[in-house]
């Protein structure tokens, strides 16, 4: 009963949100803080962390998702946090992007000196290309979420990124555990083939 009182909750929000108000709609985005900031820190690699905060990618994704609401066609919860997902995995991506591109310019700026901005501040594993290839994992394994059929992402995003059990997810998205096993293990082969990682 309290479950389903959240949703007509949320329903509700949605609704008013749509129809103009500032209050419902920052109340509404507010309530996905935690969600959001769960998604962009299993994005973003530990050691980068420090470089490109996960708070930080989920305040600029509320942003976004308060100015392009309009844009929000959905009428449910499960519609909502799929929009605020895509916003926060793009977000995510483009942080990390923006990271690296400034610090292969800080290196190339400090190359003549022979010591490198990031070499003073971080640790010695901590290079530009250790980062950068971390960033490229990070980011080619949150397209390759992306890019999976709607049916296989649910199930990736609910599972990896909220690390919901399968009878959670069974639950949430109303279809067989059994189905929700089947769509994880597609979903685990889809992105080991897209990332050339073999089994």
């Amino acid at each position: 009963m309290q479950q389903s009182a959240q949703i007509v909750n949320q329903t509700e929000l949605i609704q008013r949100a749509r129809n103009g108000s500032g209050s419902s709609l920052g109340t509404l985005l507010d309530a996905y803080r935690a969600f959001l900031l769960r998604i962009a820190a299993r994005g973003i690699a530990p050691e980068l962390q420090a470089h490109v905060a996960p708070s930080d990618i989920v305040q600029g994704s509320l942003l976004i998702a308060a100015r392009d609401f309009c844009q929000f066609r959905g009428e449910t919860e499960n519609e909502l946090r799929a929009w605020l997902t895509k916003i926060v995995t793009s977000q995510t991506v483009d942080g990390l992007r923006r990271f690296v591109s400034a610090e292969k310019r800080r290196s190339d700026r400090e190359v003549s000196r022979g010591d490198s901005v990031l070499k003073q501040t971080a640790s010695a594993d901590e290079t530009p290309s250790r980062l950068a290839s971390l960033h490229e994992d990070a980011a080619r394994l949150i397209e390759s979420i992306e890019s999976l059929s709607s049916e296989l992402r649910d199930v990736v995003q609910a599972r990896y990124l909220e690390e919901l059990t399968f009878a959670q997810i069974s639950e949430r998205l109303g279809i067989p555990v059994t189905t929700c096993r089947r769509r994880w293990l597609e979903a685990v082969d889809a992105i080991r083939e897209q990332m050339g990682i073999e089994k």
